[in-house]
């Protein structure tokens, strides 16, 4: 293990969660600090800077974003190509600025420099001058742009270099973390086919070590199952529900890995046996009894339908009533890991603004009442 990788484990202990994120950003802008984000590939982190600035947006529709993929350059294109001019009748050297970089001396925003230590030596030792004196050359940063910068630990890279001491010291470091949670209330929101949402959310509660595949990573596979990997491969499947097992095994293969596809693709053949969620949302009763797996995957349906709707539009009263339906449901299961689960998923979700308080406030004595029973 490098000397790197151990810094990593110590700051692990303090990581942030991935919805901590955009706040801790906010902080770090106020006092113009240069941030260093690092994290496991396809946990969010460009997500998080983006909700950032769009929040920055609606407090000044100026504020923008200046997205870098340092892995992708080379050292000219930070630094502009040369040019030739003639001062006091000797031709000097100049360098062209960059296009891509800001202009305009009031300009306001971030700075995002990705795959900051997958660049080559050259590059970041182009960028170590952005960083420290806030100029390439002749090219000045205007004085409202906030640098962040992000890396994957150099342990899952076998082509990552190391960041110098002077670049180090010129940031605060955050390790970044995602856990299922967290991410299941993002992917509910996006609004994507109810029917996938659920099939993935349910899989994922029965196969958590699927969620984020760090062996796999660590092992130099190919494909290997991230949170990022995991939305994609919705967005996929959302044309192909009415494949043969053979195909969605495929399908997921090419973006989790084989194993976990597979997987995928035996429990998709096996969800038609569990509870229609628009029965829930109707006002009938789960029908699971204390089945973790046939819960979940009719809890996950209730809520992709209801953001299914929620993104529709129009349709607040049905949105209402299928919270009241669902919150009475789970009660009569009187679990209190069921109960605790739903009350939570909708107080962190945009539904929690159509939920009667009344039906609400009944679940913390349901919860003690069921912990009691228990």
């Amino acid at each position: 293990m490098t000397s790197l990788n151990k810094a990593f484990q110590n700051l692990k202990d303090a990581a942030l969660n991935i919805n901590e994120v955009a706040d801790f950003i906010e902080i770090m802008y106020k006092h113009k600090a240069n941030l260093f984000m690092w994290g496991n590939p396809g946990i969010g982190k460009t997500d998080s800077v983006r909700q950032f600035v769009a929040k920055m947006k609606q407090i000044n529709p100026k504020f923008q974003d200046w997205y870098l993929t340092l892995a992708h350059l080379d050292p000219t294109d930070l630094s502009g190509l040369p040019t030739f001019e003639e001062k006091d009748g000797i031709k000097v050297t100049t360098w062209a600025t960059p296009d891509f970089l800001p202009r305009d001396p009031n300009a306001q925003g971030v700075m995002f420099l990705d795959e900051y230590n997958n660049a080559s030596g050259a590059v970041q030792n182009a960028c170590q001058q952005l960083i420290q004196e806030r100029r390439i050359g002749n090219y000045y940063l205007p004085d409202g742009i906030f640098i962040i910068a992000a890396g994957n630990p150099s342990g899952q890279n076998a082509f990552s270099t190391e960041l110098s001491a002077p670049t180090k010291n010129r940031f605060a470091h955050i390790f970044v973390k995602t856990t299922f949670d967290a991410w299941s209330d993002y992917f509910l929101a996006q609004g994507l086919s109810p029917d996938v949402t659920k099939l993935i959310l349910g899989f994922l509660t029965q196969y958590p070590k699927y969620f984020e595949d760090e062996d796999a990573m660590n092992s130099g596979e190919l494909n290997f199952a991230t949170p990022r990997n995991w939305s994609k491969l919705a967005k996929v499947l959302s044309d192909n529900m009415d494949k043969d097992r053979d195909m969605i095994a495929r399908l997921a293969t090419a973006y989790i890995g084989n194993e976990a596809g597979q997987s995928f693709a035996s429990y998709k053949m096996e969800s038609d046996k569990y509870q229609n969620p628009l029965e829930i949302i109707e006002g009938k009763d789960f029908k699971c009894g204390g089945d973790q797996i046939g819960f979940y995957n009719t809890m996950y349906g209730v809520y992709a339908t209801l953001y299914a709707w929620l993104n529709e539009g129009g349709k607040d009263k049905a949105i209402q009533t299928g919270i009241h339906n669902l919150l009475e449901a789970v009660q009569k299961l009187k679990n209190a890991d069921f109960i605790t689960a739903t009350a939570t998923k909708i107080s962190h979700s945009k539904l929690l603004e159509f939920a009667d308080m009344k039906d609400y406030l009944k679940v913390a004595p349901m919860v003690r009442e069921a912990k009691n029973r228990e």
